[in-house]
């Protein structure tokens, strides 16, 4: 692992990897050691896909490796580490899948999940039954009974692909009732396991929200726009929204789902702006709204004129806000993850620093999160 993890840096976008789970502790300490990891996707109870970026490196050789302790979808567990790693092999310096494990990981994968053949995979399975010849059929039918076992061998042999596709529906039955004939709890271990998960991502967002505060000017939507293309694999998507006081709770809880969903949200505001939202509801609605408004991640606010951290503050937040209600302004105020910008840089310059603060950011926040996945895991 050790040799491995260096060849990667800047030559690929992704890597698959399926580890024993006594194993796992000790991959992610490897990828601490070599990478900094920009945040992690908890795809499944099992599946986790770590934004890797190199200590030695720039953004750009960032890359995602998705690491399973088995392979579990749509309510089902299919196959255990053990039965994955079974009988691997060496492929030009790495382990990868034997051969029976490929092909039905592969069929499970495309009808299971995919619920398509593209062209490449279809070769490749074919390929595999053909040289397992009867170990195939007794693949197939574990998956999918005896019955289906022989019509869908048939059909990879003859490279009849559409009539597979269309029985996709009835293979997915089949599979999901075969297993529980094998293991009648295995439903019950995955949504246990999925509920688990669903509470982390809700506390523990992957996605990120980042206020960009200051006087009007091109500025902003520079670095807005470099924040965007620099941190493609970190993110799924990417938002843009006005930092506005009077928020809703619809508004509230739609940013909130985003930041779920991998969103990075990017939050413009004038700082004169700021401090002009006078209150129009009743003292109750007031107090609650102040509890919901979301603190952003973090805060970019442009210097220009080399302030002290306690001249910014007072530069920053002048405002007589003694008869208005402004919980946006106190959320700034006890910010803690708040970044000065140095407004005589370049353009290139302020986003190139922003990025670099941002990528810190992200990384420490992975290291204060991560005993929530990998609790038996010490921290070094």
């Amino acid at each position: 692992l050790h040799d491995a993890l260096p060849i990667c840096r800047g030559q690929i976008s992704d890597i698959d990897m399926v580890v024993a789970t006594h194993d796992f502790g000790r991959l992610e300490t490897s990828f601490r050691e070599y990478y900094r990891i920009l945040n992690v996707f908890h795809y499944e109870a099992s599946s986790f896909g770590f934004v890797l970026a190199p200590k030695d490196g720039d953004l750009s050789s960032a890359f995602v490796a998705d690491v399973s302790t088995d392979y579990r979808w749509g309510g089902r567990i299919f196959f255990t580490d053990q039965e994955l790693l079974r009988n691997r092999r060496l492929w030009h310096g790495y382990w990868v899948a034997g051969p029976a494990q490929e092909f039905a990981y592969l069929l499970v994968r495309k009808i299971y999940e995919k619920g398509s053949f593209p062209e490449h995979q279809r070769i490749r399975i074919r390929e595999l039954a053909h040289d397992l010849e009867t170990e195939a059929q007794v693949i197939i039918s574990s998956l999918l009974g005896q019955k289906w076992a022989i019509w869908l061998l048939d059909r990879i042999a003859k490279e009849q692909w559409a009539p597979i596709e269309i029985h996709i529906s009835e293979l997915r039955r089949c599979m999901r009732s075969q297993i529980l004939k094998r293991d009648h709890l295995n439903s019950l271990r995955y949504w246990a396991a999925e509920i688990q998960r669903f509470w982390d991502r809700w506390r523990y967002p992957t996605g990120a929200s980042i206020a960009v505060l200051g006087p009007e000017g091109t500025w902003k939507r520079t670095l807005t726009q470099g924040l965007q293309v620099s941190f493609p694999k970190v993110f799924r998507r990417v938002a843009l929204f006005e930092w506005s006081c009077g928020l809703s709770a619809k508004r509230l809880l739609a940013e909130r789902a985003q930041l779920r969903r991998s969103t990075l949200i990017l939050l413009e505001c004038d700082s004169d702006d700021l401090f002009r939202h006078k209150h129009t509801r009743q003292r109750k609605q007031r107090r609650l709204t102040s509890l919901l408004v979301p603190v952003p991640d973090l805060v970019f606010i442009m210097d220009s004129e080399g302030l002290s951290l306690s001249q910014r503050r007072s530069h920053v937040f002048t405002a007589d806000v003694s008869h208005e209600w402004n919980p946006a302004m106190k959320t700034v105020e006890t910010q803690l993850n708040v970044a000065f910008l140095d407004g005589r840089l370049p353009e290139e310059g302020i986003v190139q620093t922003a990025c670099e603060i941002f990528a810190d950011f992200l990384n420490k926040r992975y290291s204060e999160r991560r005993q929530i996945w990998f609790s038996n895991q010490p921290v070094t």
